[in-house]
């Protein structure tokens, strides 16, 4: 049985106690450790809507799809995330179509060529809205999403190809920001319902990549080396050898720095930032140990401080069971 770990993530220093070390983010072509083939084939760019932090419905609009033309040009729908959304829609047969105005990117991790490992947050606020503008559930909805590969192909069109499952997502009224865990920490009970809350896992209609099998593992020990890796927006923190460019694959390196047996949850120092979300986490022979969730944007990199949660798929399953469904 397979056991993921949700990492929340706070940019900071990244370790330089070894020779597999370095500052900043490294390109994973330039990376030369046997897990930088197991992240180019496994960690995918996720593109999806983007809601103001405001919430106020400002960012978006309802679009009712009858009485909008069917655009089918692959090439429009992999550029206009407004046509893009709307035949999204279409294609579920969804009336009410919620059409955001911005799109961000994410990251996921695809194990066995088909099954994808996401952040809630990246395609939440869209499915919500849709499923409740068209009175259905959160799983009966497809998010609109465009899922590239490291060589920036496009690997799946959610408005051109067939609809992608959500198998797994939580939508509990209590999710609060992640700024909230880390200044002010919450009841036990709670933080497990926060981290719990952030996995997501879809199945793609066919394999996008090659069918392979994630080792996956949740041996961790305090004092090893760990990477990163995701698709982080463009960063200007360490010069042209250490900066992100955006868009791109890349890693950082650092090491697990406590094991906290009592919360399932690991601590850890290496650099995030925003767009990793989704991204994957590994040791350098291409173990996985889990999956970053959280990002903090304003950067301080003289106070390295990471949390990563263990979550075992059946145990979070079972404690969603319990919640309640979120009330827009």
């Amino acid at each position: 049985m397979k056991t993921l770990i949700i990492a929340l993530l706070l940019p900071f220093a990244a370790y330089a106690g070894n020779e597999t070390s370095w500052t900043g983010y490294k390109a994973i072509k330039d990376v030369g450790l046997p897990y930088a083939k197991v992240v180019a084939q496994a960690v995918v760019m996720i593109q999806s809507p983007l809601l103001d932090k405001k919430g106020d419905g400002s960012d978006y609009t309802i679009v009712e799809v009858s009485k909008t033309k069917k655009v089918t040009d692959v090439q429009v729908l992999n550029s206009d995330t407004s046509k893009m959304q709307i035949e999204t829609c279409r294609k579920q047969g969804l009336e009410k179509c919620p059409v955001f105005k911005y799109f961000t990117n994410g990251s996921g991790i695809i194990d066995n060529g088909s099954t994808i490992y996401t952040c809630r947050h990246v395609i939440n606020n869209w499915v919500l809205i849709a499923a409740k503008e068209n009175r259905l559930t959160v799983d009966q909805v497809t998010p609109p999403i465009i899922i590239s590969d490291s060589n920036k192909n496009i690997l799946y069109n959610s408005a051109t190809d067939n609809q992608i499952i959500l198998n797994s997502i939580n939508t509990d009224p209590r999710m609060i920001s992640v700024t909230d865990v880390v200044s002010k920490p919450l009841p036990p009970t709670e933080k497990k319902i926060y981290f719990y809350s952030e996995f997501v896992e879809m199945t793609a209609p066919n394999s996008l990549v090659k069918a392979r099998s994630l080792n996956i593992q949740n041996d961790v020990r305090s004092g090893e080396g760990i990477y990163l890796s995701g698709f982080p927006q463009q960063t200007k923190f360490f010069g042209p050898k250490g900066d992100a460019p955006g868009y791109e694959l890349v890693t950082s390196s650092g090491t697990v720095t406590s094991v906290l047996t009592n919360d399932d949850a690991v601590t850890m120092n290496a650099l995030a930032t925003g767009g990793m979300s989704g991204g994957i986490v590994t040791r350098a022979d291409g173990t996985v140990l889990g999956m970053i969730c959280k990002t903090q944007p304003d950067m301080d990199l003289n106070k390295p401080a990471s949390l990563a949660f263990l979550i075992n798929p059946e145990t979070h399953k079972a404690l969603w069971d319990q919640l309640s469904t979120t009330d827009l």
